[in-house]
């Protein structure tokens, strides 16, 4: 698997083509094609992706940019855009660190903010917490950490600029 450094813009206020996701999935498969799970690979690709391209449709106020990266055995998604930051709960601290952004009655997603990533991790919900007035909200996040092996958010005050970054280990 060679370098892949590819970068998608998606502009709210045009029409955006049709064919992004496919776009995206191709470069994919061209990429990791002799990977022995390519099947996983892409049906975990296509689901950050969709909510990669939902997320920019719906929160951004102008452009947002997909960068598509395969290096080091790492595929990795890294969607910016510029604008307000992320906004998570503050209440729910769980275990120093931690606090639950959203749950259902199969999951909860959590956060741990490390310097200045927000990295989010879920649990199977053992004790059905059910916080449905945050689920619309924040579950494309709970999908993409499911999809993802890594997944973090960073938010730059000074560019006003949001990273969502969501990795998929090649390593066998």
């Amino acid at each position: 698997m060679g370098l892949v450094n590819v970068s998608y813009e998606i502009r709210t206020s045009e029409k955006m083509s049709f064919t992004m996701l496919e776009d995206m999935l191709t470069l994919i498969k061209n990429n990791v094609s002799g990977h022995k799970h390519i099947d996983d690979v892409i049906f975990k690709s296509k689901y950050i992706l969709t909510e990669m391209l939902t997320n920019a449709i719906k929160h951004d106020h102008g452009s947002s940019r997909i960068k598509i990266e395969i290096a080091n055995n790492i595929l990795r998604f890294v969607k910016t855009d510029t604008g307000k930051p992320l906004t998570l709960p503050k209440a729910g601290d769980i275990n120093g660190n931690a606090t639950i952004v959203t749950a259902d009655t199969m999951h909860i997603l959590y956060t741990n903010k490390q310097a200045e990533k927000i990295f989010f991790y879920c649990k199977e919900n053992v004790d059905a917490i059910v916080m449905n007035h945050r689920l619309p909200e924040h579950f494309g996040l709970l999908i993409i950490t499911k999809a993802a092996d890594e997944f973090f958010y960073a938010y730059n005050a000074e560019e006003q600029c949001n990273t969502f970054s969501a990795s998929i280990y090649l390593s066998d």
